[in-house]
């Protein structure tokens, strides 16, 4: 397995057959490049993703993601716009917002299905509930494209050039995430972030490190996820023209093809953990300190836990996909993005029923973590 290019520029269009050699030969992998266990098993990425003794890297950060007990037990419960009732209040709003967008493109041979709904969608919805300027929602996107690019890459593929420019985005949204500070402690910001700024976890307020981190984390997460969601679920039903066909004769399928999106190419590869003590992965020694590399995308495509794991099937069921993570650090607002493909997905297959895969070559985002798509031209047949 020392042959293994992981992550290399080859797997950005289909991580798939490296997934699969992994799992299949040595499911717990030692990968010397990024000093860390790469484990690919539906059972075993389960089994850890559960683990108090895998703790989330980073905890001197604060966003939610790398946060453990007992900080992060409160600071989830804050969040209940994001409970499935929070977020199924917004639906009338996001209906309105895909059908303006999708009657712009009426009357127009096609569409870049990333840049005219999947990219302004998510990015409009967060920004209305946290009470942020939508019209900063560029500068968002540039800052966040920096930060993964530095981030969500192998080690051996980031230059010196991508580190500053990932630390110019942090230095700017600090800068812009510390202005609003004043307008959210009188109240005038509205929206989450403000109710954030009043709340107390444990007798204390939220510091400034933590109340921008969590904005930071909340935009970030907010807009990729259900961008990639949407721009991945349709190319694959592009890319299956006789599961394109049963979505489009029954669109109440559409919940349950959301969910085998997410099983079949998620915008999340992996996640990644550390070791708190000594432990065993499947007859491998992890020793305390070292890192565990969770691929979400390939335990989603594990034999042994779905039949036919490389077909596409909008009626699967059961269908326990990984695609949001499990555990303490599962995501916090599974149910937006949800909501947002459905809403989406259900608002293009009614209009344009005869889409067509453009003839541009696909591009993929340079991140390995993220598995989205630069753009998605559709023609309407």
């Amino acid at each position: 397995m020392d042959d293994i290019d992981l992550f290399g520029p080859e797997m950005l269009a289909d991580p798939y057959p490296v997934y699969h050699r992994l799992r299949s030969t040595d499911p717990v992998h030692w990968h010397e490049p990024f000093q860390a266990w790469v484990v690919t098993r539906y059972d075993d990425v389960l089994a850890c993703l559960h683990d108090s003794r895998l703790s989330s890297p980073l905890d001197f950060a604060y966003p939610l993601p790398f946060t453990d007990p007992p900080r992060h037990t409160p600071l989830r419960g804050l969040f209940k716009a994001f409970t499935p009732g929070g977020v199924e209040a917004m639906a009338p709003r996001i209906e309105g917002w895909v059908a303006e967008w999708l009657d712009a493109a009426r009357g127009r041979a096609g569409m870049d299905v990333i840049r005219d709904l999947a990219y302004p969608l998510p990015g409009t919805v967060i920004c209305r509930m946290l009470g942020l300027p939508v019209e900063d929602l560029e500068r968002f996107k540039r800052w966040s494209d920096d930060f993964l690019l530095f981030f969500g890459n192998a080690p051996p593929g980031v230059t010196a050039a991508d580190y500053r420019r990932a630390a110019k985005g942090v230095r700017e949204q600090t800068a812009y995430f510390l202005g609003l500070l004043p307008r959210l402690r009188n109240g005038r910001q509205g929206g989450l972030l403000c109710a954030l700024e009043r709340v107390q976890v444990g007798g204390d307020r939220l510091s400034e490190s933590e109340l921008y981190a969590t904005a930071q984390t909340l935009v970030f997460a907010g807009r990729e996820s259900t961008t990639d969601l949407i721009g991945g679920g349709l190319l694959a039903l592009l890319r299956h023209p006789a599961q394109m066909r049963k979505l489009c004769d029954d669109l109440t399928l559409i919940p349950r093809a959301v969910e085998e999106f997410l099983r079949y190419d998620g915008p999340a590869q992996f996640v990644r953990r550390q070791a708190r003590e000594d432990l065993e992965l499947r007859g491998k020694e992890v020793r305390e300190g070292h890192f565990v590399v969770l691929v979400l995308a390939a335990a989603n495509r594990d034999p042994e836990q779905f039949p036919e794991p490389d077909a596409l099937d909008i009626t699967r069921n059961p269908n326990k996909h990984l695609g949001f993570g499990q555990g303490i650090h599962s995501c916090l607002g599974v149910a937006l993005p949800r909501l947002e493909a459905r809403i989406a997905l259900e608002g293009l297959l009614r209009r344009f029923p005869r889409l067509r895969l453009g003839p541009e070559p696909l591009q993929y985002e340079p991140s390995f973590n993220r598995r989205g798509l630069k753009s998605l031209p559709v023609s309407f047949g």
